[in-house]
C-alpha cells in the first residue's frame, strides 16, 4: 500500500518538470487493485442476489471524499503539506473513478444502444463539456466520469479494429510509458505551439510503443510461459479386457 515516487531535482527545469509526469497513478492503481477484493467481500456479505446497491452507495461516498479533500485547503492543519501529499497519492481521492468503472461493468453498459457504436457523439459530447464547462472540483469530477463512459463507448464502436491493423501487438502500454517522456522533450527543445509537431509526437509515440513491444514486453511475456511448470499430460484410462481361456469338455457318451 506504499510506493516511492519521486522526481529528481535536476529534472525541475527539464521540460514541464518531470520525465513522465503519468507514471505517478502506478502507484494509485496497485492501492486500488488491493482494495478491490476487500470490497467484493463486504459486498458478498452484505449484499442480497446481485443487486448493485453497495457500488452505488461507494460511488456516492467516494464522490463525497474527493469533493471534500480538494475543498478542504487548510482542514489538515500545520502538517498539511506532508499530509496533503500522503492524501494526493493514495486512491482516496480517485476511489470515485475506479468505482464508476465497476459500475460501467456491471451494468455492461458497453450493451446499450446509446454506448455501444456512438464514440463519435460521446467524444464531441466530451470535448463540448472541457472547453464550456468552467474546471472546478466538482465540474472536474463530471467530466471524469464522462470520459470513462466515452473510453468504454470508443472501445465498443469498432471492437476489431484493434485485431485487424495492430495483429493483436498491444501498444496501449507502451504509449501510456513512452508519450510522457517525447513531451518533456519536445517542452524542453521548444517545439511547441503547432498542429505538427503533435502529429509528429503521435507517430513516434506509436512507434516507440511498437518497438517496446516487440523487443521487450513480448518476448518477456514468452520469457514467462516458458517458466511456467509444464502439465503433465492426464494418465489415460487403461480398459483391460479379461483374457478368454478356451476350456475343453470331454463329453461322456450316456450309457443306457
Amino acid at each position: 500500500m506504499a510506493g516511492l515516487i519521486y522526481t529528481p531535482g535536476f529534472l525541475d527545469s527539464f521540460g514541464y518538470g518531470s520525465y513522465n509526469g503519468s507514471l505517478w497513478t502506478i502507484v494509485v492503481e496497485l492501492q486500488f487493485y488491493m482494495v478491490l477484493p476487500i470490497i467484493y467481500i463486504l459486498y458478498k456479505k452484505f449484499s442480497k442476489g446481485s443487486n448493485n446497491k453497495l457500488f452505488y452507495f461507494l460511488f456516492v461516498l467516494s464522490i463525497g471524499l474527493a469533493i471534500l479533500l480538494r475543498f478542504s485547503t487548510d482542514f489538515f492543519g500545520a502538517h498539511k503539506n506532508t499530509i496533503r501529499n500522503l492524501i494526493r497519492y493514495s486512491f482516496l481521492p480517485y476511489a470515485y473513478i475506479f468505482i464508476a468503472g465497476i459500475l460501467l461493468q456491471r451494468l455492461k453498459i458497453w450493451q446499450w444502444r446509446i454506448i455501444r457504436g456512438k464514440a463519435i457523439y460521446w467524444m464531441i459530447a466530451f470535448l463540448i463539456y472541457k472547453n464550456l464547462v468552467p474546471s472546478h472540483p466538482i465540474s472536474d469530477i463530471g467530466s471524469m466520469i464522462l470520459l470513462a463512459i466515452c473510453t468504454v463507448s470508443l472501445g465498443y464502436s469498432s471492437p476489431g479494429i484493434a485485431t485487424r491493423y495492430l495483429k493483436d501487438n498491444d501498444l496501449s502500454y507502451g504509449v501510456y510509458l513512452y508519450h510522457g517522456m517525447l513531451l518533456a522533450i519536445f517542452v524542453e527543445l521548444n517545439i511547441i505551439g503547432s498542429m505538427e509537431y503533435f502529429i509528429i509526437v503521435l507517430v513516434l509515440t506509436f512507434f516507440l510503443a511498437w518497438l517496446s513491444y516487440k523487443y521487450i514486453e513480448a518476448p518477456a511475456m514468452n520469457w514467462n510461459k516458458r517458466r511456467k511448470p509444464k502439465q503433465l499430460p492426464a494418465p489415460q484410462q487403461i480398459n483391460i479386457q479379461p483374457e478368454v481361456i478356451p476350456v475343453r469338455t470331454k463329453i461322456e457318451p450316456e450309457v443306457a
